[in-house]
């Protein structure tokens, strides 16, 4: 812990969104990521004007995915931010990306402050095997919780939607 952030190194799950059944980014479905984690577990109010979207908890993650793959041993690292402007609203914006093909040279920092960059449309594709080295996707979240009145057998109701897009779309 530092201070109300915290960093891990090694393996945990992670699940990224409101839905109880799945998740369409991150889940926990697959074996956990051994990995770096930036997070804030207790969430907290931002400054100034910010101040209104309520309490936020973020993470950031990195890590290298197995060699069995089609691409194999990228890289992938994740940053999502939650925030609840009402205490019954809750709204999350995710975004992975998966980088550094093996075999086609290491990603320095340079690389990689270019491949975060929302603006930066990224033309690393792997002469021997024609893979691309980047993969994108950014999605955002909501849920709604809706109190129900005393007359209902149930206390609350909770509606939920997720929606997330590919940079190959």
């Amino acid at each position: 812990s530092l201070g109300r952030f915290e960093i891990q190194v090694g393996k945990d799950g992670l699940w990224w969104g409101p839905g109880h059944h799945g998740s369409l980014i991150v889940s926990n479905h697959a074996e956990p990521f051994t990995m770096y984690k930036f997070s804030n577990p207790h969430p907290f109010l931002l400054p100034s004007f910010l101040r209104r979207l309520g309490p936020v908890r973020g993470v950031f993650f990195l890590t290298e995915l197995e060699e069995n793959r089609t691409v194999p041993e990228p890289k992938m690292n994740g940053l999502r931010i939650d925030f609840k402007p009402h205490p019954n609203i809750q709204i999350g914006l995710s975004r992975t990306i998966m980088f550094g093909v093996s075999g086609n040279g290491d990603v320095g920092l340079k690389d990689y402050l270019q491949i975060v960059s929302p603006y930066y449309e990224q033309d690393f594709v792997s002469v021997s095997t024609g893979a691309s080295r980047e993969n994108q996707m950014a999605g955002v979240d909501f849920s709604w919780r809706i109190l129900m009145p005393e007359s209902i057998p149930f206390r609350s109701a909770k509606l939920y939607g997720q929606f997330i897009s590919e940079d190959a779309a």
